[in-house]
């Protein structure tokens, strides 16, 4: 028993040191490819690398039970008072304080609401709505789950003009017969770096909670690299809303009443279609319908893709600055020899073709893009959602990790900027000591993931 407590207990004070650590994806990405370095500093590197790689999954974990490694820090703390054992007396003190201090810092009140609505803003969300929004920012222990009646159809076909090979799909889901509909409907674009992940693999607990509100949710399935290049991803999110428009009175919402939202290059497509309505360079070719929206909600999305150029030039150290540079090695890779491969591609896995070189393979930027920031500066200039900012771009929700262990550049608190210097409304507010996912690896119980949903439930329930 001495021992395992005190086990617990050392385990405790660790992880609960770890919030505090912050490892970006670059230190380890470079560390295990650094061709131009000496011999010894790769070897050095590659042990870092190491050292480093397990502290993300232990940060996601960590993340999403804090209440619950704090009362093992109170087991370790009583423990060692009863038994005298300082060291683990000491270490679950260690572990209990600092993971009752992450609660305190992560389910704290956002202040960006009150600056964008006023200090009475809740008092101006309809009364019919609050009721059914959630009365706590974060609940420990979860209360039991609540199966939301309401109907999903799986595989909608919004139509493009393209073969039937390449069909744009989506899930719909709607509220049940009996909750009143809101008339908002929330067009939602998964996350994984344009290249990865499907309709239906995140988002569930989210989007029971917003039909039980009254909400249509759409989840679409966008085209992903390497196949796809970005701008038929836009197209994709134009074609969804021009369609969903076309079908207000189907699904009882208003066409003025079109929110999006997405995660990680989700989320860069979410804030690039909703500040570019009915721009000509982003309009699929001969479509003429509305492409306006009037939300978007974006979870640490890149805003600026010279940026994200450089700064995944720090995760794949040998990203070419020129076309010329590329060899066959850098290609993408596509493995579908064994049934397993081919699950994994028909699934669109992480990553979506098996690439080389997680996260996405040397090449993912310049072949999105079609060539390099050098080369092509006023493109990536053009699919930077921030280059399109201005007096009538939409009412924007920004949600990021302090410790996001993907995207390091600061493109939420810029991108704030630019919108409240044009007048926009904006809400931004950066999780502390949080990592990049935090909406998506345990929802229902992640404090980050529970706050931001509470104030998310309410972005929707304002009237936008």
């Amino acid at each position: 028993m001495d021992l395992l407590l005190r086990i617990i207990s050392g385990l405790t004070a660790f992880l609960g040191l770890s919030t505090l650590l912050h490892f970006p994806a670059h230190l380890v990405g470079s560390s295990l490819r650094q061709p131009n370095r000496s011999l010894l500093k790769r070897i050095f590197g590659q042990i870092l690398a190491v050292f480093l790689m397990p502290i993300i999954p232990a940060k996601v974990l960590v993340g999403a039970l804090p209440a619950f490694f704090a009362i093992l820090g109170m087991v370790g703390v009583v423990y060692g008072l009863w038994s005298s054992d300082r060291f683990t007396l000491i270490a679950g003190l260690v572990g209990t304080v600092l993971f009752i201090r992450y609660l305190y810092i992560i389910t704290r009140p956002i202040p960006g609401f009150s600056q964008a609505f006023g200090l009475d803003w809740e008092k101006n969300i309809p009364q019919q709505m609050q009721a059914h929004l959630s009365q706590k920012r974060y609940r420990f222990p979860v209360s039991k789950e609540t199966r939301y009646a309401g109907t999903l159809q799986k595989n909608v076909v919004i139509p493009t003009g393209r073969d039937s090979s390449q069909s744009l799909l989506c899930d719909i889901w709607e509220p049940a017969p009996d909750v009143p509909r809101s008339g908002l409907a929330l067009i939602h674009l998964h996350a994984t770096a344009w290249q990865g992940m499907d309709k239906g693999q995140s988002g569930k607990t989210l989007f029971q909670r917003l039909i039980s509100q009254g909400h249509i949710i759409l989840d679409l399935a966008y085209s992903l690299a390497p196949e796809f290049v970005l701008e038929e991803m836009v197209h994709d999110v134009k074609y969804t809303i021009g369609w969903l428009k076309s079908q207000a009175e189907r699904y009882q919402i208003s066409a003025e009443k079109i929110v999006l939202m997405g995660e990680s290059g989700g989320g860069h497509l979410a804030l690039l279609a909703a500040y570019t309505p009915n721009h000509p360079e982003f309009q699929p070719p001969g479509f003429d319908a509305d492409t306006s929206v009037c939300g978007v909600v974006a979870i640490h999305a890149p805003t600026d893709l010279a940026l994200a150029f450089e700064e995944y030039g720090k995760m794949e150290p040998v990203q070419p600055e020129y076309s010329r540079q590329i060899t066959e090695a850098m290609q993408p890779k596509v493995f579908d020899k064994t049934p397993l491969d081919r699950m994994i591609t028909r699934m669109r896995l992480l990553p979506a073709y098996r690439y080389q070189n997680l996260p996405g393979g040397i090449l993912l930027m310049v072949n999105l893009m079609g060539g390099t920031l050098k080369e092509i500066p006023e493109k990536y200039r053009l699919y930077s959602p921030i280059t399109h900012v201005n007096v009538n771009s939409p009412p924007t929700l920004y949600f990021t990790g302090a410790h996001d262990y993907y995207y390091q550049e600061p493109y939420g608190e810029i991108l704030h900027q630019a919108l409240t210097q044009a007048g926009v409304t904006s809400i931004y507010y950066n999780f502390p000591e949080t990592d990049h996912g935090f909406l998506v690896f345990f929802p229902r119980i992640t404090p980050s993931a529970q706050v931001a949903t509470y104030y998310l439930e309410r972005f929707l329930a304002w009237p936008i």
